[in-house]
C-alpha cells in the first residue's frame, strides 16, 4: 500500500476470455470473478490490507494512487504502478532522485 493513504485502489484487466480471478484480501475474504478479454475489475483496500490475486489466464494488475483531493487531504499525487507477478520480482533496484529535498518511493516486498 502507498504510505500515508487511507485507501488503495487496484484495477485488474483480463487478457483472455473466461479468465477466473481469485482475490484474497485480509482474513477469510475471498472473491471470485470471471472476466472476458479487455474487461476490468476494480477494487479497494483500506489501511495496510494486502491481497493475493491468482488467475487462470494472464492479467494486468495496476495500483492506482489517488490524489490528495480524493484521499481526505493526506499524501499523494496521482500515480499508477504496475504490480508485477511474484515470478518476476527482482533482487535489487536503483533510484535516481532529482533536486528535490524530499523524495518518496513505493517499494513492494514479499511477505514470505
Amino acid at each position: 500500500p502507498h504510505s500515508g493513504r487511507v485507501a488503495q485502489n487496484y484495477r485488474i484487466i483480463a487478457y483472455r476470455n473466461n479468465t477466473i480471478i481469485v482475490r484474497n484480501c485480509g482474513i477469510n475474504t475471498i472473491d471470485n470473478s470471471t472476466l472476458h478479454e479487455d474487461q476490468w475489475l476494480e477494487f479497494y483496500t483500506f489501511g495496510n490490507m494486502y491481497c493475493s490475486i491468482v488467475s487462470t489466464n494472464p492479467i494486468y494488475v495496476a495500483q492506482l494512487g489517488v490524489s490528495t483531493a480524493y484521499n481526505e487531504g493526506n499524501y499523494g499525487d496521482p500515480s499508477i504502478n504496475t504490480v508485477a507477478p511474484v515470478e518476476q520480482y527482482i533482487n535489487s533496484i536503483q533510484y535516481t532522485t532529482f533536486t528535490e529535498t524530499v523524495s518518496y518511493f513505493s517499494v513492494v516486498i514479499p511477505n514470505d
